[in-house]
């Protein structure tokens, strides 16, 4: 049996354990970011089982992503081993019992500011479907903050043109959750569906090579990340993730007055305690900037 199958089998018992199509999503997207290591490595035989091999992938995937995205390779393969062991039908020591989590610096998070969103806008054509599409995925990451798998997931139904507000269905946390958003985002789908290469279905956000009718043909986080890296690098900038685009719109609330609730309803946090706990000491260089214009006009 191949890994990617064993992968299979892990993501289904996750399926049928409750977890979200979202959750599902991240430990997929995790986990076959160690099979195209396997392959690029020439890894072959059991030799993915060894804690060596692991290691040589965390060491690898430093020099390619985010500290934290590191952090989230390990989280999703220590279970998945957890699971081969606890699984009688496979019954395998896992590899990773003493090994310790990456360290994630505590530097603030990347975000992706308002120049930068529009330098890689500017540089997106409006040539073809897939051109708008990038371009409605991008603008809907900096005005909405979705989850890379929320994107994803988008329906052409769960957006309200009239009401400007779009509807994540289950998201992380198990529930719907209504967005808000600019007109912008409205002017960027209208632009879509008027060259989308079939009718919009269950998906909205297809993939290239998967919008022939009858077919699903799902753009998935992959592929979606692999986009922005294809983007970011056509534009000259350097490599924005999705989640940089959610950390630059919360800053952008924040900074701008927003109540801290409201960044949490936005941003579909469970409890508004993690998004104190990850944002409020970011808050600094907004209060500096506040500070700095108010103290400037003199006593």
């Amino acid at each position: 049996m191949q890994l990617s199958e064993v992968i299979e089998l892990f993501l289904r018992s996750k399926s049928a354990g409750g977890l979200s199509v979202q959750t599902v999503a991240w430990y997929r997207a995790n986990l076959l970011a160690f099979v195209r290591f396997l392959e690029r490595a020439g890894v072959n035989g059991s030799n993915w089982l060894q804690t060596g091999t692991i290691e040589a992938f965390l060491v690898a995937e430093r020099e390619r992503v985010s500290p934290s995205t590191v952090a989230a390779r390990f989280r999703a393969l220590r279970p998945f081993f957890t699971w081969l062991e606890d699984n009688p039908d496979f019954a395998i020591p896992s590899p990773m019992k003493r090994m310790k989590p990456p360290r994630v610096p505590s530097g603030q998070p990347r975000q992706a500011d308002g120049a930068a969103v529009d330098r890689l806008l500017q540089s997106i054509p409006l040539g073809t479907w897939v051109d708008l599409r990038d371009r409605l995925i991008v603008t809907i990451l900096d005005c909405c903050g979705l989850r890379a798998a929320e994107v994803c997931g988008l329906a052409l139904g769960d957006f309200d043109l009239d009401a400007g507000v779009l509807v994540v269905r289950a998201g992380k946390g198990g529930d719907d959750r209504p967005v808000p958003f600019l007109p912008e985002v409205a002017r960027a789908l209208r632009a879509f569906l008027l060259l989308h290469p079939g009718r919009p279905g269950r998906v909205l956000m297809i993939s290239a090579d998967g919008s022939s009718l009858g077919t699903d043909g799902a753009l998935t986080v992959s592929g979606l990340r692999q986009m922005l890296e294809r983007r970011c690098a056509a534009a000259g900038l350097v490599y924005l993730n999705p989640h940089s685009f959610r950390h630059g719109l919360a800053m952008r609330l924040l900074n701008r007055g927003a109540d801290m609730s409201l960044v949490q309803a936005i941003l579909g946090h469970s409890r508004i305690a993690t998004t104190q706990q990850f944002y409020a000491r970011w808050l600094v260089s907004g209060l500096k900037a506040q500070y700095t214009e108010v103290m400037g006009r003199g006593r």
